[in-house]
């Protein structure tokens, strides 16, 4: 479980949020983030526990997760909303100080 995940739950109910974009999650494979009424994807990085995204949306909006991307510099995670037509929404992570 991600230590951070008090603060998110408090910080989507305090505002209301339908989506959150998160970067740098440091989440593994081996880890998660379980948030109730929220559906999490996540893309972390290839090798570490660092860089990292994760798309975090209410499970009652009509969606579905689109392409993850992940290489030593550049993490993507996409979701596909499907109310309002199809919106794609990513969260990406750039490493610092590369080209």
């Amino acid at each position: 479980m991600c230590k951070h995940t008090q603060e998110i739950k408090l910080f989507l109910r305090s505002q209301n949020l339908d989506v959150l974009l998160v970067s740098e999650t440091h989440v593994t494979d081996k880890s998660h983030i379980h948030l109730p009424n929220y559906a999490v994807y996540h893309t972390p990085h290839p090798d570490k526990a660092h860089g990292g995204t994760a798309v975090i949306v209410r499970r009652n909006l009509k969606h579905h997760s689109g392409t993850a991307y992940s290489t030593e510099h550049i993490q993507a995670t996409s979701i596909v909303l499907e109310d309002m037509g199809e919106i794609t929404i990513t969260a990406v992570y750039s490493a610092p100080n590369t080209t």
